[in-house]
């Protein structure tokens, strides 16, 4: 199933999904099986199929309640992969501590960590994914943070805001690659820049 899920983000932003995709791919008795498994969903309290999920509920719906049924860690059946990405926030908040001369460090606290957490929790819900995405990219100095006010912090929270309004794509249709690969390349820089600084000293 993770497969077909994986399947259905690809479609999105190529605007590819129509109701041939679910005729094509999936076989009658089981889209009979998932309307029974559905309908106890939380997916289903917040989108009520009134028809038949296949004709009320968007790409996004579909995704949302088959992540819910069919999470990647089975501990997980029962929690909102929401939730847990909010965690995800809540935790990167609590130890991102910009360093100049140990950029690494920020490299594990971000990058490392938020793809781990890709890979362990889940994509992010794709009805969550920009609000989720912009908290992370805010993480640096929000107020949560222990070290929001402190230079390093703000002129890096600047420089990534930068980047990000300069990305139109990434404006249009966020993802977590995106974001981690702007990190990735801000500390690059700021790596480069502390070497050359103390070079020339």
């Amino acid at each position: 199933m993770d497969t077909f899920i994986k399947y259905l983000y690809q479609l999105i932003p190529a605007d590819a999904f129509d109701d041939s995709v679910i005729i094509n791919l999936i076989d009658s008795e089981t889209v009979g099986l998932l309307t029974y498994h559905f309908q106890p969903t939380e997916t289903a309290r917040e989108h009520p199929i009134t028809h038949h999920w296949t004709v009320d509920w968007d790409v996004a719906t579909i995704i949302q309640a088959l992540e819910e049924l069919y999470p990647l860690q089975q501990e997980h059946r029962h929690l909102d992969r929401g939730s847990r990405w909010l965690q995800v926030v809540a935790d990167s908040r609590s130890r991102v501590r910009i360093l100049a001369d140990n950029m690494d460090q920020v490299r594990r606290d971000m990058i490392n960590e938020w793809n781990s957490a890709d890979t362990n929790v889940g994509p992010i819900p794709y009805l969550q994914s920009r609000e989720v995405l912009k908290d992370l990219a805010r993480c640096f100095t929000n107020r949560s943070n222990p070290w929001h006010n402190d230079r390093p912090n703000v002129n890096f929270q600047r420089d990534l805001n930068l980047m990000i309004e300069a990305d139109r794509e990434y404006l249009d249709n966020p993802t977590l690659s995106r974001l981690c690969a702007m990190v990735a390349e801000l500390i690059f820089r700021w790596e480069r820049l502390t070497y050359e600084s103390s070079r020339m000293r």
